[in-house]
C-alpha cells in the first residue's frame, strides 16, 4: 500500500481540525478518464469544505495523477492517493492493465471489472487500519458495486457516483420504466427533440433513430 500526496494522515489543514474530527471521505473511481476526472474535481471540494479524503487509485493510474496529487499537497488540502495493486495477472489481463484505455481487447472487459471487484479485500483491510480517522462516507463509481459490501460492514453510508449528463440519465430513466422503443418529446431545452428510444438497455445513450431535430 503506498500513500501520495496530500496532508491526509497527519489530519492538517487550513481549518484546524484534526483527522479524529473531520469527516473522512474515500472515494473509489472507476479506472477510466470519465469517472477519474471528475471524481478528482469531487476530492478538491469536499477537502476544501474541512473534509478528510482518501482517493482509492492503482500504481498505473497514480501515476497519471501526479499533477493532481502535486496541486493538491500544494494548496495544502486534506488529499491523499492510496494505492493498491491491481490484480491483472491473476485475472488475465496484460502486466500494467488498469485502466480502460489500457484493455486491448473487448473479451478483456469482464477480466477487467472481475479485477476491479477483486480489490474488495485490500480496500477493506486498509480502510480497517484507519483508527485515528475511521471513514465517514464511500463515494464510488456505480460500476464498484462491491463496495457497498465494505459499507454495509463498516456501517457508514456509500454514495454511487454517475457521470451521465441529465439528458442521459433521462434517457436511461424512459428506457428502463418501458423496457421497449417508444418515440418520446423532450421540451424544455432550446430545441425539442423526437427520438426513438432503443429496445436494449445495453447503450441507452445510442438513439435508433433521430427523426426530427429543430
Amino acid at each position: 500500500m503506498t500513500f501520495l500526496g496530500g496532508d491526509g494522515g497527519s489530519g492538517g489543514g487550513s481549518d484546524g481540525q484534526n483527522g479524529s474530527t473531520r469527516p473522512h471521505f474515500v472515494l473509489v473511481p472507476m479506472m477510466g478518464q470519465g469517472h477519474t476526472i471528475p471524481m478528482t474535481d469531487m476530492a478538491r471540494l469536499l477537502a476544501e469544505h474541512g473534509a478528510q479524503v482518501s482517493f482509492i487509485t492503482t500504481p498505473v493510474n497514480a501515476a497519471r495523477l501526479a499533477g493532481f496529487a502535486a496541486d493538491v499537497e500544494a494548496a495544502g488540502l486534506a488529499v491523499r492517493l492510496v494505492e493498491i495493486r491491481f490484480p491483472a495477472a491473476e485475472f488475465g489481463l496484460p502486466d500494467g492493465c488498469e485502466n480502460f484505455d489500457l484493455i486491448q481487447s473487448r473479451g478483456l472487459l469482464l477480466n477487467f471489472l472481475e479485477a476491479c471487484a477483486a480489490l474488495q479485500g485490500p480496500l477493506m483491510a486498509h480502510l480497517r487500519e484507519q483508527q485515528l480517522s475511521p471513514p465517514s462516507c464511500i463515494i464510488s463509481s456505480q460500476m464498484h458495486w462491491w463496495t457497498g459490501d465494505i459499507a454495509r460492514e463498516l456501517n457508514i453510508p456509500r454514495l454511487a457516483f454517475g457521470g451521465f449528463c441529465g439528458f442521459s440519465s433521462l434517457v436511461r430513466y424512459y428506457n428502463h420504466k418501458r423496457q421497449n422503443s417508444l418515440a418520446v418529446n423532450v421540451a424544455y431545452f432550446t430545441c425539442i427533440i423526437k427520438y426513438l428510444l432503443p429496445s436494449s438497455y445495453i447503450h441507452p445513450f445510442i438513439f435508433k433513430k433521430i427523426e426530427n431535430l429543430f
